[in-house]
């Protein structure tokens, strides 16, 4: 108790050693002091029972985070300060947040008793079978049990308003480094649309400037135990199209260049830092005095916060009706770091076993949020069945097979109203699905006389609006561009990324430089991209659900992507539905099966009543976020086991 004493003295400092003491509630024999009831940002009584597992359990307690007055609080640095000089390393990608997981032996999980001889056939389907096959057979499948209750969330009545608390590394406008943060900067002001009080949690990078988003800085801060020390934490606010948004102040961890990391290497303390930021969103809320009905969490960064809501803040009434939700944007992506991070993100060794904590004799970030989540959900339901399969697992398919029936795939959407030919200000000439043709043949010609390609309005144009990587197919497009050329068809590239295939493009460019164009990625050029590509470039080697090709359907493009993930969800093939088809879908992955499908839209542009069909059928397709929206409030209404007929 001393000990304990003491630390909370020197945290706040001898000016506050009194206020703070005199707040220590009498703890019985053998028990470490909690503190009492502080005053919340509303100056209600709030309860700060922040501490790990019971005591009476036998766990070890964490130091309670006390709330501090604007006056008290230890000061911080102003995020406009120099960032703090760290020297990161590339880390193998089993120790990496941001680096893509190798693949590895897949997460088995057994119940106690059973013998593990043959964990592929108990829990992860076999490695001779085919996505596709796994796919057909689960769409014969009868439907989960999470999503019966899904079905019936809403039967009779209109929806109850909730608290939502949206959790992610990044979120439009503010910071992006993927689509992750286009999904988590729509989806908010959708559920606030849709009647549910919405906040969202991310942290204040030094890319984000308060002055220029027109931040606010709430008064006081609060404490986030941190790898057996205690942080501060200072929160920003802003509305955002209804959406409450919280930026968490931190100047050691998140005032520095790059959100994961710097010049293509991870930060070396990510674990820490999103143990602070996962940590942190909850106190927020408890600062705040706004308990959350449902915690969303997005990707590794914030996978923690399902197992501490289990196992760490399971005695306290303020999450006593919080419900969890974890999403895969990209399981390649798993957040996994040494089995120290344990005691930093302050679990006990107890946990760590393989049906809780430990992943492979380490800590997963993603792996923890799948097992402690109450829902798990993914972008495309194609890829929530690929990913309960060896090919597409990377190593947690076990895992995800084990938890199919809390696991569904929620197909993410776009803004129709961001991404409009008829009025996107982004691009040189608008136009509608009734005068698609004249249009991109226009945006063309202003592309052509602006950046030295041939003025040809009228040849078909091939886009890619991608990250430059392996996992995108860019390997692919870069081998079939001259075949392109040479058939008379222009290539407009914008994307960054592999230094390697930055070079591979960049050397074709030099040699047709009349016929091919690469622009480093630009959130405002791709919408030229979309204008005046007739056909977009999608051989993707997986693809959790893919955005580009909505994006490009919006624009009457029409995708040549390869069957996977979302693109299966979202596009028609028009080769196997004529009436129908939006795009086409290369048979494999290999240099000569897209070759047959460029062969195929060039055809299909040598026919202009054909083509212009085909791209009014892409226009019209809806890829708004509504369906989403509405599959949301029905997952988060079956979890609460509420009924929305009451408000």
């Amino acid at each position: 108790m001393i000990r304990s004493l003491l630390a909370l003295i020197l945290f706040v400092g001898p000016a506050n050693a009194a206020p703070v003491a005199s707040r220590v509630a009498s703890a019985a024999p053998g028990h470490l002091p909690v503190l009492a009831p502080s005053l919340g940002a509303a100056g209600a009584a709030t309860p700060s029972l922040l501490s790990s597992p019971s005591l009476a359990e036998g766990g070890l307690p964490s130091l309670v985070a006390p709330v501090f007055s604007a006056e008290s609080a230890p000061a911080a640095a102003s995020p406009a300060a120099p960032a703090q000089e760290l020297r990161p390393k590339t880390l193998s990608a089993a120790h990496s947040g941001i680096l893509p997981a190798r693949a590895v032996r897949p997460f088995a999980l057994f119940s106690k008793g059973t013998p593990a001889a043959n964990p592929a056939d108990r829990t992860s389907p076999s490695a001779k079978e085919t996505a596709a096959a796994i796919a057909q057979k689960a769409d014969r499948a009868p439907p989960t049990e999470l999503e019966k209750r899904m079905r019936t969330a809403f039967d009779g009545g209109g929806p109850k308003s909730l608290h939502v608390l949206m959790t992610a590394g990044e979120a439009n406008p503010y910071i992006k480094t993927g689509g992750l943060a286009d999904v988590v900067g729509d989806v908010g002001p959708g559920l606030v649309r849709a009647g549910h009080k919405v906040s969202l949690v991310i942290p204040l990078y030094a890319s984000i400037s308060p002055q220029e988003h027109g931040l606010r800085r709430l008064p006081g801060a609060f404490a986030v135990p941190v790898a057996g020390r205690i942080e501060t934490a200072r929160l920003w606010t802003k509305k955002e199209q209804g959406v409450d948004v919280y930026f968490i102040e931190h100047e050691e961890f998140f005032g520095r260049h790059g959100a994961y990391g710097y010049q293509g290497a991870d930060y070396l303390d990510n674990d820490e830092r999103f143990i602070f930021h996962s940590r942190a969103a909850l106190e927020a809320m408890r600062f705040l005095d706004t308990p959350p009905d449902i915690v969303h969490a997005h990707d590794w960064h914030v996978g923690l916060i399902p197992p501490y809501l289990k196992l760490i803040y399971n005695k306290d009434p303020f999450f006593a009706a919080t419900r969890s939700v974890m999403t895969i944007h990209n399981i390649a992506y798993q957040g996994t770091f040494a089995p120290q991070t344990l005691e930093k993100a302050g679990f006990r060794w107890e946990d760590f076993t393989f049906d809780k904590l430990e992943y492979h004799g380490n800590l997963s970030f993603l792996k923890a949020g799948i097992a402690f989540a109450d829902a798990v959900t993914t972008v495309s339901p194609n890829y929530a069945k690929e990913i309960q399969t060896e090919e597409f697992g990377m190593g947690l398919q076990g895992l995800l097979a084990h938890r199919a029936q809390e696991l569904i795939g929620i197909l993410n959407g776009i803004d129709p109203d961001f991404y409009n030919p008829k009025k996107d200000p982004r691009i040189a000439h608008h136009y509608g699905p009734e005068d698609v043709v004249d249009g991109k043949s226009k945006n063309k010609l202003d592309l052509q006389s602006k950046r030295g390609l041939a003025r040809k309005p009228h040849v078909p144009v091939f886009g890619v609006a991608s990250r430059l990587a392996d996992q995108k197919g860019i390997d692919l497009v870069a081998q079939i561009i001259e075949f392109i050329v040479k058939r008379g068809g222009q290539v407009v590239i914008t994307g960054s990324g592999d230094a390697n295939l930055e070079q591979a493009i960049d050397s074709i460019v030099k040699q047709y430089p009349n016929a091919v164009l690469r622009n480093p990625f630009d959130t405002i050029f791709v919408h030229t991209v979309y204008a005046v590509s007739d056909f977009l470039l999608m051989p993707s080697r997986f693809e959790p659900c893919g955005l580009s090709q909505m994006m490009a359907h919006a624009y009457g493009g029409l995708p040549i992507a390869t069957r996977v993930g979302g693109l299966a969800d979202s596009v028609i093939d028009i080769d196997e539905n004529s009436e129908a088809g939006n795009g086409f879908f290369v048979r494999d992955f290999t240099v000569d099966a897209l070759k047959d499908k460029i062969a195929a839209a060039f055809a299909l542009y040598d026919d202009p009543t054909k083509m212009t069909a085909a791209q009014r059928r892409a226009m019209a397709v809806d890829h708004s976020w509504s369906s989403s929206l509405d599959a949301y409030n029905r997952l988060y209404h079956s979890l609460l086991g509420s009924d929305p007929r009451k408000n």
